[in-house]
């Protein structure tokens, strides 16, 4: 199978068209955030075409975080005259890397939709990849005139683009021996807790760690930035498991902590003496609750280490991890903060995980061993395949 992108030539990409906002990512195979990269990577094979083919082809766009998109403005119109006028030609959103399509952020979303709409583009001429693993549903019970009838896949890619990323570090770490280590080192801190971008989930979860003094028993970054802005009291309210008071914030979150020399970016590697001095990692994932779900490379960065896991993510997020073939650890935690769907509730279940002593069993070396073996299987780089076969 060969995946056709049509307009206009083999060296084309629709960056270029970014005037006034970043709306298009770089097309560019080495790139993870553009569908070439993922082709490239599952072994699937593309090329751009400058006539119409005979069977069905794709003008992409690899966008970015939703921006106002007034970028489309300036693409030529012969790109929507094709998709309209011709049978085989749709438009494919490509965007895996984010989980946040029209019923997460519907202002930004409703901007593109009446720019396709002013353009006459059905939703039936649109396909939408997205990183919501259920995305298909979503679409369709958060009803919608127009994205509800797009044809839609979530796929979970960061199994893959942790796997790259970690390895084209100027100092892969060589996580055997980081686990080797692991397992012979005795004096440990409790966990290990990577936050970056303050998000309302981040800030709230830094919020009760220091309200609960786990901050110091772990290692916890907490990368604030001069210009970032504490969360508003609503958005508090929906994490806000034990009434606190919402002023009791700027004392506690706003406290840049750096836990790697150097302004480290935790994204992007993951240093091995960080894993060996913690007994588990505390993943401060993208997202909780149940709007959305995403698995993003916060999760895939303990089971590559070989460490044991609690997440503060989505629901459903250890249940996919297990359809993966991942061992969770129901033996060392509560893991019925899976199941809830309500945030407030699952933060609470998450800190109350914290007050559990932490053995390492024989039980849990078998889990930590198999899922770093998993890991490096990469199995889901056939299943990724397969969803892109079928849904193009």
């Amino acid at each position: 199978m060969t995946i056709k992108f049509f307009y206009p030539e083999e060296s084309f990409s629709f960056d270029v068209y970014n005037k006034t906002e970043d709306t298009f990512s770089n097309s560019n195979p080495n790139n993870c955030w553009t569908i070439e990269w993922l082709l490239k990577q599952v072994n699937l094979s593309y090329k751009n075409v400058s006539t119409l083919p005979k069977g069905s082809c794709y003008i992409k766009f690899n966008i970015q975080f939703p921006t106002e998109y007034t970028d489309l403005k300036y693409l030529p119109n012969s790109i929507w005259d094709n998709i309209r006028l011709n049978d085989n030609v749709f438009l494919l959103l490509y965007q895996a890397t984010e989980a946040i399509p029209f019923y997460f952020w519907n202002y930004r979303w409703n901007k593109l939709k009446e720019f396709l709409q002013s353009k006459k583009i059905p939703p039936q001429k649109v396909k939408f990849i997205c990183g919501d693993l259920d995305a298909t549903v979503n679409h369709k019970i958060n009803v919608d005139d127009y994205w509800s009838y797009v044809d839609v896949i979530g796929m979970d890619i960061f199994e893959l683009v942790h796997n790259y990323r970690h390895y084209l570090d100027r100092e892969p770490t060589d996580i055997r021996k980081t686990l080797k280590s692991y397992l012979k080192q005795k004096t440990k801190k409790k966990f290990l807790c990577f936050n970056r971008r303050p998000r309302p989930n981040k800030q709230s979860l830094i919020f009760y760690l220091k309200k609960y003094n786990y901050f110091d028993k772990g290692l916890v970054s907490n990368l604030w930035e001069d210009n970032d802005k504490l969360i508003t009291k609503e958005d508090f309210e929906i994490y806000n498991f034990d009434g606190s008071n919402y002023n009791d914030l700027k004392f506690l979150v706003p406290v840049r902590n750096e836990i790697q020399k150097g302004n480290f970016v935790a994204n992007q590697s993951s240093p091995g003496h960080l894993y060996k001095n913690t007994h588990f990692s505390l993943v401060s994932e993208t997202f909780t609750g149940s709007k959305v779900r995403l698995v993003s490379e916060k999760t895939y960065k303990p089971i590559m280490m070989g460490h044991p896991f609690l997440i503060h993510g989505t629901t459903g997020t250890l249940s996919y991890l297990q359809s993966l073939g991942y061992e969770t650890f129901q033996n060392i935690f509560d893991e019925t903060y899976d199941l809830e769907k309500k945030p407030k509730k699952q933060l609470e279940l998450v800190i109350k995980n914290l007050d559990r002593e932490f053995e390492l069993t024989p039980l849990t070396i078998e889990k930590i061993k198999h899922n770093q073996n998993n890991f490096l299987k990469l199995n889901t780089r056939h299943r990724i395949k397969t969803q892109l076969e079928e849904f193009l």
